[in-house]
């Protein structure tokens, strides 16, 4: 407290004290009209200390009220000579004001700042608290479910019998996917949600991402890569046979050697042309996944048995713990593992190497399988590709084994991934996930 401020209060503490004995002492002794003079004058006092109690109090109401309204904008006097208790208190509200005043100030601007990037995110936003009243909703939610505003997770149900359910059910941190009909078509979502509890109860945070939108980049960016390869290939295949065909054509001593030789290329490319087609017609039809529950072991164990593991690179099959099973189809997974080994045996190629196939139960209850080999470690430039249709380095590599494998992953529900060189001590990790 401002050392000011005591000495005021113990000056005004000792003045009405030495009022009082100075009165009564002169009643005592007898001078009547000092006596009623002192006896004014303390009663003056009291009434002064009484009026700035009160005019205090007043203000602490005004002050209280205000800041019931979100008012900071209020300021008392802190001028004057006579009363420094009122000048010291005032000062003190008012600095306490201001602090309140700025730090509206900033959650205000806080608040518009997050609102900015609700509105700019690329995610619909939906916030509901437990009596299923909407707080808070960006525009791409709207947008997303049809909508020109929402006030209560009932409304939902204009978008489809089942959206307010599906948003009312939803487990937090849980996902789900969720379609519904529009004027445009089907629309298909994930919705996610998140819990966060405050003072006031639990609030529901709804994220809206449109599935089909994002699909369509994938799938139109993996088109383009892979019509960038349909015309290499098929290029480089008929360049020559055009350019043959048109040296036959144009020579007129031409002899039956030179056109036998000359079918015989045209053959050739021509069943490589149809080889090359064939991977095509694989790579586009493969078979409905059949899935049974079986153990993973069984996999690892048939990789063992087929010997397509040379003698030369040690094998190494990890299943912990040994009874984990999956559900799935084991003929398409077992492809894809045939494949990414056989990938590992070449990349060692001839060196004496290792290969490991491990698998496990992570916490959330995926299970994982990871092919790992010490091979030579593929490129960054390679890495971006590797999954891309009909892309291959190997001279007579067909460029859809792996695009295959994640295509066959894609329908188990899983997803088939290439970590980074060094990853566990290994050139090489491919991770198969099955949800």
């Amino acid at each position: 407290m401002d050392y000011r401020y005591q000495l005021f209060a113990l000056r005004q503490t000792l003045g009405v004290v030495l009022l009082a004995v100075l009165s009564a002492l002169l009643w005592w002794a007898g001078y009547v009209v000092w006596a009623v003079l002192t006896t004014l004058a303390l009663l003056y006092v009291l009434c002064l200390i009484v009026r700035s109690q009160r005019n205090l109090n007043e203000k602490f109401e005004l002050m209280l009220k205000a800041f019931a309204n979100e008012d900071y904008n209020f300021r008392f006097p802190v001028k004057g000579r006579w009363d420094y208790t009122t000048r010291h208190l005032n000062a003190l509200m008012d600095s306490y004001s201001r602090t309140l005043g700025n730090n509206q100030k900033k959650l205000v601007e806080r608040e518009t700042f997050y609102k900015l990037i609700l509105e700019h995110v690329n995610t619909g936003i939906v916030v509901a608290d437990e009596a299923d009243r909407v707080v808070q909703c960006n525009e791409k939610a709207l947008n997303m479910l049809g909508l020109s505003a929402l006030v209560r997770l009932g409304q939902l149900n204009k978008v489809g019998d089942h959206v307010a359910d599906a948003f009312r059910l939803l487990v937090p941190d849980g996902q789900r996917r969720l379609s519904y009909d529009t004027p445009h078509g089907t629309r298909e979502m994930l919705l996610g949600t998140a819990v966060l509890k405050t003072q006031q109860g639990c609030l529901r945070i709804f994220t809206l991402n449109d599935l089909r939108a994002a699909v369509d980049e994938r799938e139109l960016d993996a088109w383009i890569k892979m019509s960038h390869v349909l015309t290499h290939e098929i290029m480089n295949a008929i360049t020559p046979v055009v350019s043959l065909s048109a040296s036959l054509l144009e020579k007129k001593d031409r002899t039956p050697a030179q056109f036998q030789e000359g079918l015989s290329v045209i053959y050739n490319t021509s069943q490589g042309l149809l080889a090359w087609v064939e991977n095509y017609r694989r790579f586009s039809s493969l078979p409905t996944p059949v899935p049974s529950l079986f153990y993973v072991h069984e996999l690892t164990d048939e990789i063992t048995a087929l010997k397509i593991v040379p003698e030369t690179i040690q094998l190494e099959n990890k299943v912990e713990p040994v009874d984990i099973m999956l559900y799935a189809d084991k003929h398409l997974v077992r492809q894809v593992l045939i494949n990414i080994v056989r990938n590992a045996v070449q990349a060692i190629g001839e060196n004496v190497g290792r290969i490991a196939v491990v698998a496990y139960v992570r916490k959330d209850e995926h299970v994982v399988i990871k092919v790992c080999n010490d091979g030579a470690p593929i490129s960054d430039e390679v890495r971006q590709h590797i999954f891309v249709p009909f892309f291959t380095t190997k001279s007579n590599g067909s460029g859809i084994g792996l695009s295959v494998s994640r295509q066959i992953m894609a329908l188990s529900n899983g997803t088939i991934t290439l970590l980074p060189a060094g990853t566990g001590g290994w050139n090489t990790t491919f991770v198969l996930e099955f949800a």
